[in-house]
């Protein structure tokens, strides 16, 4: 599914994304990366509040999650 969500949020499909990525959380509550995929769709989709708030889930799942470590410095500063 994450696929398929990172195809749509290429595309310019980012609600669609968000609903996929978020359909995969729902499925894999405890994957770092489902929740990283979340977070960026929200961040592309202008939802900062929402982004943050997926990309320290991530974070706290797998601290070694570079991706949303980055994400978050970028949008906290």
């Amino acid at each position: 599914m994450n696929e398929i969500g990172h195809y749509l949020l290429r595309s310019g499909h980012t609600k669609d994304a968000i609903r996929i990525f978020q359909m995969n959380v729902a499925a894999y509550p405890a994957s770092a990366d489902v929740l990283d995929a979340l977070g960026e769709a929200y961040e592309k989709d202008g939802d900062t509040a929402r982004a943050i708030s997926n990309y320290q889930k991530a974070h706290q799942l797998d601290s070694k999650q570079k991706h949303a470590a980055d994400a978050l410095k970028r949008l906290k500063n």
